[in-house]
Formats: structure tokens, sequence, C-alpha cells
């Protein structure tokens, strides 16, 4: 690709003109905040070719709407015309590339995702000296947040599906109605109560076990189930159980 001498131009911004398809959506009352606080940062693209914005759809409607509703520019505007930084220069090859460029600016800085033990530890420390605005989480935000990192994973399951038992179909899993044929279950047939992904700490599915070789096992189940095929526990049974 042939390089393109890029430069920042300091624009009207009046004549920064937005791309019509731009599919992406902005919180304008968030951009707003972050410019008072910080102001801008980061110049906006234009594609010298179409001579409409690539890069910073939000950031532009959010100085207008901070111009209109009678504010000084923040810090990185020249208040002559409210003039922009932007980065002139970049050219597309057709449209088809220049709505691509479209995409993958924006998309780009959200793809990523976050480490979320980080972003924690910054967002309590911001929260707990008061300086939170502008930054774009709420409070509510922050306790899911920290509801989520502070999350109890369920104790491991008792027994472990594996990939390799489910090519030989060599289990089934049985589910029971009373409690009855579940304790007389865990004894005779050696199953295990399992934890689902969604178990709170200290919860187990109590009718779910796993039984290897456990087609055999159902087929001589006669039809009122595992109750009928077995006698009751004994003393020692049940004590085991």
């Amino acid at each position: 690709m042939e390089h393109q001498q890029t430069e920042v131009a300091y624009t009207p911004l009046d004549e920064i003109r937005p791309h019509p398809g731009n599919p992406k959506q902005h919180d304008v009352g968030l951009i707003v905040g972050s410019l008072r606080r910080f102001g801008f940062l980061d110049p906006v693209v234009v594609d010298q070719r179409t001579g409409l914005l690539v890069s910073g759809h939000g950031r532009c409607e959010a100085l207008r709407t901070m111009r209109d509703g009678g504010e000084e520019p923040p810090s990185g505007i020249n208040p002559d015309g409210w003039r922009v930084p932007v980065y002139v220069g970049w050219s597309s090859r057709d449209d088809d590339e220049a709505a691509a460029a479209l995409v993958a600016l924006n998309r780009s800085t959200e793809a990523g995702g976050w480490d979320d033990s980080a972003l924690r530890n910054i967002l309590d420390r911001l929260d707990e000296i008061g300086r939170l605005d502008g930054v774009g989480y709420s409070e509510r935000e922050i306790e899911r947040l920290r509801d989520r990192l502070d999350h109890v994973d369920p104790p491991p399951a008792q027994q472990t599906f594996s990939l390799e038992l489910m090519e030989r179909q060599d289990f089934v899993v049985l589910l029971f109605d009373n409690e009855m044929d579940w304790h007389t279950a865990q004894v005779r047939l050696g199953l295990g109560p399992v934890h689902g992904p969604d178990s709170r700490d200290g919860y187990e599915r109590k009718g779910l076990g796993r039984v290897v070789n456990g087609r055999a096992v159902i087929e001589a189940l006669p039809p009122e189930g595992i109750g009928g095929a077995y006698a009751p526990l004994d003393a020692e049974e049940a004590d085991r159980g």
C-alpha cells in the first residue's frame, strides 16, 4: 500500500462532514462529560477523497451539543470557529474501502475487551476519591463488575463428564423424582450430585447423576424404576449414603 503523508490541521467544526452511512451509535452525553473533564485528546480522521469523516462522529456531535448549549470549547479545540484537530491526507481507494475503514476504526476500539481486575482497581480508586465523572461507568455498573469478580465458583462436580465417555456412549444421566430412589442410586450405583454452571455456593442438583456403562443398567431396570429394581437399603448401606 502506498504511504500517505498525513498531518493535523485545525478545521472549523461546521466544515467537518459526517459520513451519512456511519453505523456507529454514540452516547453523546457521556462524550460531553469526557470532553468537559479531559478535553479533546484525539484528532478526528477525514477521508481526503470523499471529504467525509471516517472516525470521530460522536466527538463532533458532542462538540456541536456543547457549542449550541452555550458552553466554552473544551481544551484542545481552537475557540476561533470551534476549530477541531483533524488528521488530513489519508484517502480511501474507493467507497468500499471507505466503508471498511469506517467500521474498522470503530470496531478495533471495542474488540479487545477489558482486564476486569485491572479495570476494577482503577474504578474503585476513582470511586473512593470521588472522581468518576466523565469516565463512563455508573455506580450500578461498577457494582455489577464487583459482583461478577467476587462470585465464588461452585465446588467441582463429583462426577466429571468427559469427551471420551461421550464418544463411547458408555454413560447415562439419571434424573430422580423422589429422595428414596435418589438415595438408593447413590449407594448402589455410586452416583454423585452434579453442580451446574449456574449453581449458587453450596447448591447442587440432587436429582442428577452419572452411571458409567449405564446403558446396561437402564436396560435392566423394570418399568417401576430403580426403587423396584433393588431392595430397600439396609442400615449399613443407609449409613454409607
